[in-house]
């Protein structure tokens, strides 16, 4: 250790200066390398992961304009059945009013219990939506009262 002193003191106050600012800068390079080093093959491998996705998008993308081009086609192919209340006439369903309004009217129907969920699926088939109803008990029966609404004119 004595001749490291030595050797340090026999420098010039210039010649130790510039030691000093080596090992200084030497030691800011060493701990600037240890922190980047690690950010920079992150991000290598980021950009790796990247080009993969990207390569796989490519793949998959024209099975995708396709899918759309077959559901734009079932779109269209999907044909709406035009509403009149007479439709719905069944055994377990009796229209007893008809009021038409502006957008839709107000349908009366005396129905069984089973019934009441088919004849919202055939509205929701024809286009219409039920903006308010009302169901009571009739005799046998119940009767159910709807305001509709024209799904094409709102």
């Amino acid at each position: 250790m004595n001749r490291s002193l030595e050797h340090w003191y026999a420098l010039s106050a210039r010649g130790r200066v510039g030691v000093w600012l080596l090992l200084t800068l030497s030691l800011l390079l060493l701990s600037g390398w240890s922190v980047v080093y690690p950010a920079w093959s992150a991000l290598g491998q980021q950009r790796e992961h990247l080009i993969a996705q990207r390569h796989a998008v490519r793949e998959q993308w024209p099975k995708a304009v396709q899918q759309r081009q077959a559901l734009h086609t079932q779109a269209a192919a999907e044909v709406t059945k035009a509403f009149t209340p007479l439709d719905f006439q069944h055994p377990q369903a009796q229209l007893t009013r008809w009021q038409p309004g502006n957008n839709g009217g107000e349908m009366a129907l005396e129905v069984q219990w089973e019934r009441v969920g088919d004849i919202f699926e055939q509205l929701a088939q024809r286009n219409m939506y039920v903006s308010a109803f009302s169901l009571e008990p009739k005799g046998e029966a119940l009767s159910l009262t709807l305001q509709l609404e024209n799904g094409d004119e709102s």
